[in-house]
């Protein structure tokens, strides 16, 4: 009876503890300080630190951070965004910039990502298009920069169905469907 239940969930604790470590590209493949990723939305951020702990680079993080901007926070930081991305190399000791103006957005971070990222592109991309598909929770960050940006008063609603409110759940298909 108890004897025997006891010795199987003690077997299967101990099974569990000998498990395989997380392979590359697996989350918590990088054990201890690996860097941080820093972002004005949290959803973001949290792509860019999902890649770093799966064994990712900089350049993964930021190319993954770009796309989960995408979905998080389009009215400013979409896939026709522009902006700069600065990579630097210790071993050789080589600054660059990545300067870039819509459209080429996906064009400079595609360029990051191929020049110093680890992970496979489907991975880096994956976690926005699953964002995108499946939905996610607006963050205060998302309200206030849809507020304040120019798009046209419906246009949340043209893509949303909703007036876009901090907490609601959200999805876009059509961008699920790009990235995808």
């Amino acid at each position: 009876g108890l004897r025997r239940q006891s010795i199987a969930v003690a077997a299967m604790l101990f099974v569990a503890a000998c498990a395989d470590s997380p392979n590359l590209g697996q989350p918590g493949f990088v054990q201890g300080f690996a860097g941080a990723a820093v972002a004005d939305e949290p959803s973001a951020a949290l792509a860019g630190r999902d890649l770093l702990a799966a064994g990712g680079s900089a350049g993964d993080a930021a190319a993954g951070m770009f796309f989960a901007l995408a979905v998080t926070k389009p009215a400013s930081a979409g896939l026709m965004a522009s902006g700069v991305c600065l990579a630097y190399n210790p071993t050789t000791d080589l600054h660059q910039a990545y300067q870039f103006r819509a459209p080429e957005g996906v064009r400079a971070l595609a360029a990051v990502h191929a020049r110093f990222g680890l992970l496979p592109w489907r991975q880096v991309v994956g976690s926005a298009e699953a964002m995108a598909r499946f939905g996610t929770r607006l963050s205060k960050a998302f309200v206030e920069d849809w507020q304040a940006g120019s798009a046209p008063a419906g246009a949340a609603t043209d893509v949303y169905g909703i007036r876009p409110a901090v907490g609601d759940k959200v999805q876009n298909v059509d961008l699920a469907s790009l990235l995808g």
